[in-house]
């Protein structure tokens, strides 16, 4: 039997596949109707693509960022989003999207005259808007990654100076580590509360090779932190 394997790379950006995300999964369904197994399961990958996937997470008591979703971004609404979130700067992110593409960090002060680009990055374009999280520059964002419900390795993610991107693309860097007992019980706890059905087809894989990060609130911990989504 022939397995289909999906990768978020590189390649994936230059395709556009954040800008087309009906196609893709349009081309995945068809993929599946052929008879073919994918990797990581269809249903998986239609639920994950979208950020909203957080909302769900949420009603299975899973701590997650505040997070304001909006349609659209109309004109001078900003100021009040962040009035809304609490905090003195936010990002804000598109709900379908790839590398840190289209992410804005945004202060009370630049609110009121947002940039040419971000405007038009989501005049049409739905969107998430959630507080900054500053530890993600001074200490950076870990990602642990689970398969069959139990740890299997802790990666830490860090973005270059005067950056707040952790992605390789924007000369972040990735390095592994281990998952102090802390950041561990944390991990364990929202993924026992997630509640995910397992996401890879059986057989043979190499750890790492399909997660997503779910930024989470650090639960009573001073340090930023990811869940595995199992999808890219």
């Amino acid at each position: 039997m022939r397995l289909a394997r999906l990768r978020c790379d590189r390649h994936s950006f230059d395709l556009g596949l954040h800008r087309r995300s009906d196609a893709f999964l349009a081309v995945l369904a068809e993929v599946e109707r052929a008879g073919t197994p994918l990797f990581t399961r269809f249903d998986l990958v239609r639920w994950n693509i979208r950020k909203t996937y957080l909302r769900d997470l949420t009603e299975r008591g899973v701590p997650v960022v505040p997070t304001i979703w909006r349609e659209r971004l109309a004109s001078g609404e900003l100021p009040a989003l962040i009035e809304e979130i609490g905090t003195d700067e936010v990002v804000i992110k598109p709900v379908v999207g790839l590398n840190a593409h289209g992410v804005f960090r945004v202060n009370a002060r630049s609110a009121r005259q947002p940039s040419t680009d971000l405007s038009a990055h989501y005049a049409e374009r739905e969107f998430m808007v959630q507080p900054f999280l500053s530890h993600v520059i001074s200490e950076g964002e870990f990602s642990l990654s689970y398969f069959n419900g139990k740890l299997s390795h802790a990666i830490l993610k860090t973005p270059k100076a005067h950056d707040f991107r952790v992605q390789e693309e924007h000369g972040g860097v990735i390095q592994a580590v281990q998952a102090e007992s802390e950041l561990r019980v944390a991990g364990d706890n929202r993924f026992a509360r997630a509640r995910l059905r397992p996401a890879l087809r059986p057989g043979r894989f190499r750890p790492g090779e399909s997660w997503r990060r779910l930024l989470a609130d650090g639960a009573g911990t001073d340090r930023a932190f990811a869940l595995p989504a199992n999808e890219c």
